[in-house]
């Protein structure tokens, strides 16, 4: 079995987010929804196909793993997935994670409606803790869209933060790279033709 090495997102990301992607609206470069994905959307109004922030982690993925030889891609996450979908997905396969790695897809858990609402790619751990002895606390540093310099959720740029995550709060960790790169969904994936 082939492993995938997160550090080469990570890097790509650094590099790509820096020089093309970072301050900007997340639409001008997160692709749309994969085909076939609109036509679900349909009969499911209720499902919450690729949002922003996850359409950006696939973009950033897809470009990372691609092959100009073979014109594939080896990432291994399955396209259309809201954080929700990530997160069930996670499980699934057992690389939902409570404590993060550099190059892990973090997932923010809302409390209030008790699903996975946001998703970003942690680029560092940068330390941990402790709140009142028994909240514990990670803080990284990520990249993430549909966000803005706060932090705040849906307001539509893609920027690098610094956000404390908390797997007592039920954030979660994707460790995709723990997947089989032969049982990929999106390894048959092209690279989107046009990026802006």
């Amino acid at each position: 079995m082939t492993r995938l090495n997160p550090h080469v997102l990570v890097q790509f990301t650094r590099r790509v987010v820096a020089q093309q992607f970072r301050g900007q609206l997340t639409e001008l470069h997160a692709p749309p929804f994969p085909d076939g994905a609109d036509e679900a959307r349909s009969r499911d109004p209720e499902s919450a196909l690729a949002t922003l922030d996850v359409r950006l982690l696939q973009l950033l993925g897809v470009r990372a793993y691609y092959d100009l030889a073979t014109g594939r891609s080896a990432w291994p996450v399955p396209l259309g997935l809201s954080p929700h979908g990530l997160a069930l997905f996670g499980a699934e396969r057992g690389i939902l994670h409570e404590r993060p790695e550099s190059g892990d897809i973090f997932l923010q858990r809302s409390l209030r409606v008790r699903e996975f609402i946001h998703a970003g790619l942690v680029m560092t751990v940068d330390g941990y803790g402790c709140v009142n002895d028994h909240t514990v606390y990670f803080d990284t540093s990520t990249i993430e869209g549909d966000t803005d310099h706060r932090g705040l959720l849906e307001r539509g740029y893609t920027c690098k933060l610094r956000r404390r995550l908390s797997p007592t709060l039920g954030d979660r960790f994707l460790r995709w790279c723990e997947l089989e790169v032969e049982s990929a969904g999106p390894a048959a994936s092209p690279l989107p033709r046009k990026v802006a």
